[in-house]
């Protein structure tokens, strides 16, 4: 139960500071928060088309990777189709 309150309090913290911020912040934000249609200081979100993007491509990417890694090493057939 005490966690709770302290993650309730440490939760409730962290609101009153991304309502009280005017930009982004590279410590406190998430990617999420870029996807938004609205930036937090209630203008439209410019950087969310650049934001969509880089999400295709780190997508595209980790795709290419989990589909080429096992060609490049020596396991087993199994684990080459787990992977």
């Amino acid at each position: 139960m005490r966690f709770t309150q302290h993650r309730r309090a440490e939760m409730l913290r962290h609101l009153t500071l991304v309502k009280r911020r005017k930009s982004f912040s590279w410590i406190t934000n998430y990617w999420c928060t870029l996807l938004n249609e609205k930036a937090i200081n209630g203008q439209i979100n410019i950087a969310q088309p650049i934001v969509l993007a880089a999400m295709l491509i780190l997508c595209l990417t980790l795709s290419f990777l989990g589909l080429n890694f096992p060609k490049y090493t020596s396991i087993g057939k199994g684990d080459k189709l787990t992977i």
